[in-house]
């Protein structure tokens, strides 16, 4: 049996030497499981109002887009082991900031090799 193994398409978060990698980024196709507006609706009361899911790490974490006020065009990893509670209101105690702007964190995605 060959098993093919792909190489990771990482980030580090801001100010550090540790990050995660990038498994998928959402796209458009209702056919697909990793479709935007699927996973836009999945998160909308998972994650805080100012983002949007446009990514998942291979853990299920989410890659976010800032699209509101002080956060815009920022991208966060939001860490689903520290997520709130049902019923309790998102906020920013899961996020961590990779980036100040999306066009940084695409030019900074780097390739590791296994």
């Amino acid at each position: 049996m060959v098993v093919d193994i792909q190489n990771l398409i990482v980030f580090v978060f801001f100010g550090e030497e540790y990050g995660s990698s990038i498994q998928r980024f959402y796209g458009i196709n209702r056919n697909d499981s990793y479709d935007f507006l699927k996973h836009l609706k999945l998160y909308e009361k998972r994650v805080h109002s100012d983002f949007i899911p446009i990514a998942c790490d291979p853990g299920g974490n989410q890659i976010c887009l800032g699209i509101k006020s002080k956060n815009r065009d920022k991208i966060y990893f939001w860490d689903h082991e520290l997520e709130k509670d049902d019923g309790e209101e998102p906020d920013y105690s899961n996020m961590t900031l990779v980036t100040h702007s999306f066009d940084d964190f695409i030019n900074n995605l780097y390739e590791l090799e296994l």
